[in-house]
């Protein structure tokens, strides 16, 4: 299992995310549970590697559009999964 690690930017959005109405904990910890063990997640999460300046981070669509932006490293030591960001497009990416 890989050990969880999670950003600034992250835990903060998640503060802000969490007030959604349609927030759902239970499907993000899943989610989460799923990349930690290094399953696939089901393809109505839309996981994939993102490009340019983003190159080596990936994303799925925890719901249409709340965004979790993560990472794998795969170090000599420990596997890691870290969480980066978390929120709607705009509030990712600022587009």
């Amino acid at each position: 299992m890989r050990e969880l690690k999670t950003s600034t930017k992250f835990r903060r959005s998640i503060k802000k995310v969490s007030q959604y109405r349609n927030f759902d904990e239970p499907l993000l910890g899943e989610i989460i549970m799923r990349l930690r063990r290094n399953e696939t997640l089901d393809p109505r999460f839309y996981d994939h590697e993102l490009k340019g300046e983003y190159a080596g981070i990936r994303e799925c669509h925890v719901k249409n559009d709340l965004l979790l932006l993560y990472q794998k490293k795969d170090d000599i030591l420990v596997l890691l999964l870290i969480l980066i960001d978390i929120g709607t497009h705009t509030s990712v990416f600022g587009k």
